[in-house]
């Protein structure tokens, strides 16, 4: 039995889909830079899920004198309430990466549906999202961010709520840039032919094809999160205390420096470990899917 045309065209980019999947896949375990990020970030969710087996003390307890330096017990010491610096930071882990994750899912979950919306069908849809998506963008989302915890109080889930929201216009735009270039390929064009749905069309046909760059925004996102989240916890307006925010022991630690010095440097050093790795599967997920669309789209996130 022969296939009609417009059958051999719908089927055709799924196989070249397959083939390019393949590719990037063999590309980025190929790349150094993306694996050894992937190893890392391993490392950091094994530690986030396993901290209450890891960490040798509660992080919201007092476990010795303030201010200790590192000892046996205290591996970098105590805080200025006595609390263990090692189990706050290793616990910071936790809170970080689900800030990231929520934040990073809840902007994409969002705003790709409603791109591949607004560039498929156009006309008033696609101008008042846009001009929406726009507003929001024109606001830097860092401060976009401090104005929605800033109204609605902190907390994680209203840290990670305002974080992605702040994000979603990212995706919204990315998603339909990529929707145009596809909306009038052969493939799309045969679909539409055979009666196929708009429904179909829009999340069985164009959005498995333009799903590379929106996993690399989505890497992006999470490591724009953290930082975003650290930011907001350094100036009072993140995770509330007691909580073992990272940019929350930054901003206390400036005051006893001095006296011990392992206060700023340990959540330091995680807080840029965690990003230079989100960073790494970053870009070896650019490499491998041979995309920039993420990283200029990110840039508008600044």
């Amino acid at each position: 039995m022969t296939a009609s045309p417009a059958t051999s065209a719908a089927v055709a980019p799924r196989v070249a889909t397959r083939r390019v999947r393949y590719s990037a896949r063999q590309k980025f375990l190929r790349s150094t830079s993306g694996l050894i990020g992937t190893l890392v970030f391993l490392v950091l969710v094994v530690i986030a899920i396993a901290a209450p087996l890891i960490a040798p003390d509660s992080p919201l307890k007092r476990a010795g004198d303030a201010l200790q330096q590192p000892n046996a017990h205290h591996w970098f010491g105590t805080d200025e309430l006595g609390r263990d610096l090692f189990s706050r930071v290793i616990y910071g882990t936790r809170l970080s990466l689900e800030t990231a994750v929520g934040a990073a899912a809840l902007s994409c979950v969002v705003g790709l549906p409603v791109g591949i919306v607004t560039g498929y069908l156009g006309g008033w849809v696609d101008a008042v999202i846009m001009r929406v998506t726009d507003f929001v963008l024109a606001v830097p989302e860092i401060l976009f961010a401090l104005v929605v915890v800033a109204t609605l109080g902190s907390g994680v889930f209203k840290l990670t709520l305002a974080i992605g929201i702040g994000a979603t216009p990212a995706f919204i735009r990315l998603a339909r840039a990529s929707t145009l270039s596809l909306r009038d390929t052969e493939y799309v064009l045969a679909a539409r032919s055979m009666g196929a749905a708009k429904r179909d069309i829009m999340f069985r046909t164009v959005m498995p094809n333009i799903l590379p760059p929106i996993f690399v925004q989505i890497v992006v996102t999470a490591s724009v999160a953290i930082l975003v989240a650290a930011a907001l916890s350094f100036v009072g307006l993140g995770t509330p205390p007691p909580a073992p925010s990272w940019g929350g022991m930054l901003q206390t630690s400036r005051s006893y420096l001095y006296q011990q010095v392992w206060y700023a440097i340990l959540p330091g050093v995680a807080l840029a470990i965690t990003v230079g790795a989100l960073d790494a599967i970053g870009r070896g997920l650019q490499q491998a899917l041979g995309t920039e669309t993420a990283t200029k789209a990110s840039g508008a996130m600044g």
